[in-house]
């Protein structure tokens, strides 16, 4: 995970399987980030992110989502999806759940380069 202070965005990036206490220290993290500092942007990239288990889509849905809707001033985010067909579904199921409570823009996109354009950011920064 990173934080780009200067154009309020959080961006995070996953590989492969991501084991459930890895997911949960990534999603403890953004919850500390948008809490503590100004972030008005989100990026996620699951390009290379395989399935997420039920246990951990169960928790997304009921406990981490909820307190990131209290806690953040997230106005636009965009995520790019992964190539992995179950991580597809678990996401697509994710946003069955939590879809109707989204208070903020959200975007699916194929590439990196298409989100940041979406979100007005220069992908070039994801390099520093």
């Amino acid at each position: 995970m990173k934080y780009f202070e200067r154009e309020r965005l959080v961006f995070t990036q996953y590989h492969g399987f991501t084991p459930s206490e890895e997911l949960r220290r990534i999603l403890a993290a953004v919850l500390d980030l948008v809490s503590t500092k100004e972030v008005e942007l989100g990026l996620g990239d699951s390009r290379n992110m395989k399935v997420i288990r039920p246990a951990d889509q169960e928790y997304i849905n009921t406990v981490w989502f909820p307190e990131f809707l209290r806690l953040s001033k997230i106005r636009k985010s965009a995520s790019i999806e992964s190539t992995d067909v179950f991580n597809r579904m678990a996401t697509k199921n994710i946003l069955q759940t939590i879809g109707d409570r989204i208070p903020f823009e959200f975007q699916y996109f194929d590439s990196l380069k298409e989100a940041c354009h979406w979100l007005g950011v220069d992908p070039a920064i994801l390099s520093q």
